[in-house]
């Protein structure tokens, strides 16, 4: 096995200059698609999959992609929120039918 030291670097990590994008604690959720010449670099977002959101940032900053996140899990919450929502109402519609039923048994 290799250490860290041996590891052959990819592509994306022999390009000259800093990239903040490579040492982001949160890149595993983005694929680098393409760094532009100069200063972007071009990635797109697993977390919206299927749909291919491909985002634009700076090579020197993670703020566009930080925000990007920030969204996707505030549009997550209230999805998760709105669907537990409608689970308790089922539930309530159900509990009422299993309710008459056992009413009109006896």
């Amino acid at each position: 096995m290799e250490s860290e030291e041996e590891q052959v670097p990819e592509p994306a990590q022999q390009s000259q200059g800093r990239n903040a994008f490579l040492s982001w604690k949160f890149n595993k959720h983005f694929v680098l698609k393409n760094e532009k010449g100069g200063q972007n670099i071009t990635v797109q977002c697993n977390l919206c999959l299927p749909a291919t959101n491909l985002l634009s940032a700076s090579k020197e900053s993670t703020s566009n992609l930080k925000k990007h996140l920030k969204d996707d899990i505030r549009r997550n919450t209230l999805t998760r929120q709105a669907t537990a929502i409608m689970l308790t109402a089922r539930e309530k519609h159900h509990l009422s039918q299993v309710c008459l039923h056992i009413t009109l048994l006896h």
